[in-house]
């Protein structure tokens, strides 16, 4: 039987695995997040619709069904502005794809586009001041193994603002002792940030350098130089 390659399930699949991946090229974690946006979307539509996930069409995408589909995640799901319109981004994002790839459905996905993002209450981002920062340091037992693991936890997060999956993604395989990383060891690796940090953890080492991966469009690599004073 010959495949249509205009139906929303093949049109769907092209999105995620060609389009995303070789011309956007987006993060591994933001197509995880698109994914399950339409895993939740095509549930509602069986859920609310009574439309089975092997005939969803791409009249689905009218603005109807998605106005319904994101007072759904609000009233159902409860979610807060901010999470539904990470879900209705991932939307928009394939019905941008499709304005290139079926224009005969312009009017259908212009409607839709022209739905708007819900409001999110911008509340001030928080922070640890010198002195907070520096009496969690200073609670740290410094002659034990996990106190030495939490000081170390915090001078990476303080000193370098990596996310906190960032930090708990170092690997042993990633730490070089008494090494001094100048050229990228991959052709991946594009871009470097240099913070100097003190070493109560490595006595008797001069330098150590620690690799973290990026969760960015370009893999960067924040490399903290721990000076030891042994």
């Amino acid at each position: 039987m010959k495949q249509n390659n205009k139906s929303f399930q093949s049109l769907l699949q092209k999105f995620f695995l060609q389009w995303l991946i070789t011309q956007r090229n987006v993060s591994p974690e933001t197509i995880k997040s698109y994914r399950d946006a339409f895993k939740l979307f095509i549930k509602y539509l069986g859920t609310a619709h009574k439309i089975k996930p092997s005939v969803v069409t791409l009249n689905c995408l009218e603005a109807e069904y998605i106005l319904g589909f994101l007072d759904f995640l609000e009233k159902e799901r409860h979610n807060q502005p901010k999470t539904i319109n990470n879900r209705f981004s991932a939307i928009s994002c394939f019905l941008r794809f499709l304005s290139f790839e079926i224009p005969e459905y312009s009017g259908l996905l212009n409607r839709s586009l022209m739905i708007p993002f819900r409001k999110e209450e911008k509340r001030q981002m928080d922070f640890l001041t010198k002195e907070e920062y520096q009496a969690l340091f200073d609670v740290c037992e410094s002659e034990s193994e996990l106190g030495n693991r939490d000081k170390l936890m915090l001078l990476i997060l303080y000193n370098t603002g990596v996310r906190v999956s960032e930090l708990i993604g170092i690997k042993i395989k990633d730490i070089i002792m008494d090494a001094v990383l100048t050229t990228p060891c991959s052709p991946f690796w594009t871009r470097y940030k240099i913070i100097f940090m003190c070493s109560f953890f490595r006595r008797g080492r001069r330098h150590c350098i620690a690799h973290i991966p990026c969760a960015h469009k370009y893999i960067e690599h924040i490399i903290p130089v721990m000076c030891s004073s042994a």
